[in-house]
C-alpha cells in the first residue's frame, strides 16, 4: 500500500461518522453550476432553478411545483425583453408616453389562465454577472428579497415557468451573465 492510499484510509477512519437519524444532504441538482452563456445552457440553467426551487420549498414541507408552458413562455417573453431593451421591472416598458403592461397583463395575453377562470400568480426577477449567473448563486440571492421569497415559497402555488436569457440587462455587452424570470401560479 502506498503512503498517499495510507494517509486516506487513516484519514477516512478518524472522520466523525454521522449521528443517528442525520438526513443525508439533498443531491445536487444538475447543471446549478452552470453559468448560462448559450440558449442551450440557459435551458440547462431553468431546469436547473426548477430543482433548487422545489428543493427550497420541500424542505419546508410545500409541495414541489409543475411546469405550465404558459407560465414559461411568460416568463421567457419578458426575460427577453428585459435583456433587449435594458430595463429591469416587473412592468413591461412599452415606450415613451404608452401605458406599461402589468404582470397580469402579460399572464392574460398567454391565457393564463384558460377562458377567464380565476387565478393566483407572482413572479420573481433576478439578474447577475460571471459566476453569479449559475442558479445555485442566483435563487439564494433573488430570495433575498421578501416579496420574491414570499413568491417562491408560497404554499398555494402548483405552477412554475421560467424564463433565462444568457446575458444581463446592464452591463458591458461582451460581460457574461444571466436574467432570470420566475412566474408562479394556481388557477382555480
Amino acid at each position: 500500500m502506498t503512503l498517499a492510499a495510507c494517509a486516506a484510509v487513516l484519514i477516512t477512519s478518524l472522520a466523525p461518522a454521522a449521528p443517528a437519524g442525520a438526513q443525508a444532504p439533498a443531491p445536487s441538482c444538475a447543471n446549478e453550476s452552470i453559468v448560462p452563456t448559450t440558449i442551450v445552457t440557459a435551458v440547462r440553467a431553468r431546469y436547473a432553478m426548477l430543482c433548487l426551487i422545489n428543493r427550497q420549498r420541500r424542505a419546508r414541507g410545500l409541495a414541489a411545483l409543475r411546469t405550465n408552458l404558459r407560465l414559461t413562455a411568460v416568463a421567457q417573453v419578458h426575460a427577453n425583453d428585459l435583456v433587449r431593451r435594458r430595463y429591469f421591472s416587473h412592468y413591461t416598458w412599452r415606450g415613451p408616453g404608452i401605458a406599461f403592461r402589468t404582470f397580469r397583463g402579460r399572464l392574460i395575453r398567454f391565457r393564463y389562465p384558460v377562458f377567464g377562470r380565476t387565478f393566483l400568480a407572482g413572479e420573481a426577477l433576478g439578474w447577475n454577472f460571471d459566476e453569479w449567473a449559475m442558479p445555485a448563486i442566483s435563487l439564494p440571492r433573488i430570495m433575498l428579497s421578501p416579496p420574491h421569497r414570499f413568491h417562491i415559497l408560497r404554499s398555494l402555488y402548483r405552477e412554475i415557468g421560467i424564463g433565462v436569457v444568457a446575458r444581463a440587462p446592464f452591463g458591458l455587452l461582451s460581460q457574461q451573465g444571466a436574467t432570470y424570470v420566475i412566474n408562479l401560479g394556481l388557477i382555480r
